[in-house]
């Protein structure tokens, strides 16, 4: 009997999607599960050190600084988050900082993004502005809107 080459290929990129769909709720479970984690443990123990968050190295917003981390975190969640959920966020997504007050840096940088036009404060919580023009994080580069330029 003759394999069907056909009916093979599809069947493995059935099952390739299957997976792929299996792999995609996975990773959105992971930083979930350790946000609760780092609660929990803070919850038991508020003298205990901070747990790590992942491997050095590991998730979407390892290796990028403060700024960068919350520009993307914002722009790609459609949430209002206060400062600790942007940070419990962060974290679980591989951001660390050597900072003793990491919550403090977060705040700091989501005032200056404020400043900047790029976010904005709504109630105690935060959120991505949503009339940007053109979004730079480097200073040179970035096109304030309309009513911050200089009559």
């Amino acid at each position: 009997m003759a394999l069907n080459y056909d009916e093979a290929i599809a069947e493995l990129r059935a099952e390739e999607k299957r997976l792929e769909e299996e792999l995609t709720q996975i990773r959105a479970a992971i930083p979930a599960m350790i946000v609760l984690r780092n609660r929990n443990i803070r919850t038991e123990d508020s003298q205990q050190k901070a747990p790590e968050r992942l491997l050095p190295g590991i998730g979407k917003y390892s290796g990028m600084g403060a700024t960068e981390a919350i520009h993307v975190f914002l722009r790609e969640s459609n949430a209002t988050l206060n400062t600790r959920e942007i940070y419990d966020r962060l974290s679980a997504g591989g951001w660390t900082t050597n900072a003793q007050k990491p919550i403090g840096v977060i705040s700091a940088t989501l005032i200056q993004l404020e400043k900047k036009g790029i976010a904005e404060r709504v109630g105690e919580s935060w959120r991505i502005k949503t009339n940007l023009q053109r979004v730079s994080l480097n200073p040179a580069v970035f096109l304030p809107n309309v009513s911050q330029q200089p009559s």
